[in-house]
């Protein structure tokens, strides 16, 4: 029994963590998509340095390669 509820208990607090980490990674997605709305509305309503500003407040390889990859599917 012992045994049964020490698993319970590790499978239960690995699931926590689990739950953890998904809420920082939905708040780092939901601030991702606001700046992304930012960039398409500012593209949208023409403004020529939209894209060069996408490119430059990248924080990340990774924010840079998807600004780019924005550029190109919207251009």
């Amino acid at each position: 029994m012992r045994t049964i509820t020490a698993i319970a208990l590790i499978f239960l607090s690995a699931a926590a963590v689990a739950q953890e980490r998904i809420t920082e990674l939905s708040q780092q997605i939901a601030a991702q998509q606001e700046q992304l709305n930012r960039y398409a509305a500012a593209a949208y309503m023409g403004r020529p340095a939209a894209g060069v500003e996408a490119l430059l407040g990248a924080s990340s390889i990774t924010d840079f390669q998807d600004a780019l990859q924005y550029l190109d599917a919207v251009s």
